[in-house]
């Protein structure tokens, strides 16, 4: 009895780290769709920037958004998959969830009664491998996507730091140099 107890409590445990992986990929998606939100503008800005550049860097501007975009899309990837479940068992069993679902009330309550309980256990353990291995799916799935989603941040922000433009307006130049010429002349007197 003691060995059923442990399986049931290494089950739910293995259901929470299905909900953990599932944060972290909620996780890399939010990271993921704010970038992909607000950079429209920013290609907007850089792709404008660059017109005047030489084309070695416009052509590495050109290599960062596209980038930008793959990573983006694989860590979306990464997180899907990580939310999607995966709806076999590794065998055939009567305590799996599809099994069930697809007899009738009385067939799988005769098929339930039918069963020793070394045959149960069996069953829970194949249950367990199946939940163990759909938690190493989901947590290989999840590290991925997060480690996407922050290069997709740290691609975002040099795409808006070279975004910026640098360049004086013409009506600052003309200001200062009204000023300079002003002082010039307040000197001279």
């Amino acid at each position: 009895m003691l060995k059923k107890e442990t399986l049931f409590h290494m089950l739910e445990k293995l259901t929470m780290l299905h909900d953990l992986a599932d944060k972290k990929a909620y996780m890399a998606l939010s990271m993921i769709g704010a970038v992909s939100l607000v950079s429209p503008q920013y290609f907007k800005e850089v792709i404008k920037n660059s017109d005047n550049f030489h084309i070695f860097w416009q052509f590495a501007i050109f290599i960062g958004i596209a980038a930008f975009l793959i990573v983006v899309l694989r860590g979306a990837c990464f997180a899907i998959h990580t939310l999607l479940p995966r709806t076999n068992s590794s065998d055939p069993s009567i305590v799996f969830w599809g099994h069930a679902a697809n007899k009738k009330v009385t067939d799988l309550q005769a098929e339930w009664i039918a069963q020793s309980d070394d045959d149960l256990t069996k069953n829970l353990i194949t249950e367990y491998h199946s939940n163990a291995l759909i938690a190493a799916e989901k947590f290989k799935n999840a590290r991925y996507a997060l480690y996407f989603a922050s290069a997709s941040v740290a691609l975002f922000f040099l795409i808006a730091m070279a975004s910026l433009d640098f360049k004086q307006k013409e009506n600052n130049t003309k200001d200062s140099e009204k000023t300079i010429i002003i002082k010039e002349q307040s000197n001279d007197k």
